[in-house]
């Protein structure tokens, strides 16, 4: 587990503070099968310490760390109770659901119950973003069953 999100926020880290971002605004990454409730904590300290020694420890980017994240960064969730209550709050257009199908670790055939159980709470609105509509426009999908449903 260490190993697996040592190796992503190393990821998300250098994309961001080695100007990768910056450089390549259009570029948009995914992070995937990593979950997601470590990120907010993260990108809040990634903010507070760019903020802080900029001045003295200059970077060629132009924004906040979690401005980068939001502009470009994408990330996917099944089994991560922390991220649905997060939700209320944070991520709900850079986040995607998935199912990890076909792997052990998937929740499938059982998706709809957890979906219901961490997402359940959120407005309708904001459930639909997070398992249909950000994916929808992340990769730009001309699927008309789903944007009549959205």
């Amino acid at each position: 587990m260490n190993l697996k999100l040592r190796g992503i926020t190393d990821a998300v880290f250098d994309l961001i503070f080695y100007g990768v971002l910056d450089r390549h605004p259009r570029l948009k990454c995914v992070c995937v099968e990593n979950e997601i409730g470590w990120m907010p904590f993260m990108l809040q300290q990634w903010d507070y310490y760019y903020r802080r020694f900029r001045g003295v420890n200059p970077t060629t980017m132009s924004k906040d760390p979690s401005e980068y994240f939001k502009n470009q960064i994408f990330a996917t969730f099944f089994r991560d109770t922390v991220a649905g209550h997060n939700f209320e709050w944070w991520g709900e257009d850079n986040c995607l659901c998935s199912n990890d199908y076909p792997h052990a670790n998937s929740t499938w055939p059982e998706s709809r119950k957890h979906i219901e159980r961490n997402l359940g709470h959120l407005s309708l609105e904001k459930r639909r973003k997070l398992v249909c509509t950000n994916v929808v426009n992340l990769f730009r999908m001309d699927v008309p069953q789903i944007a009549k449903a959205a």
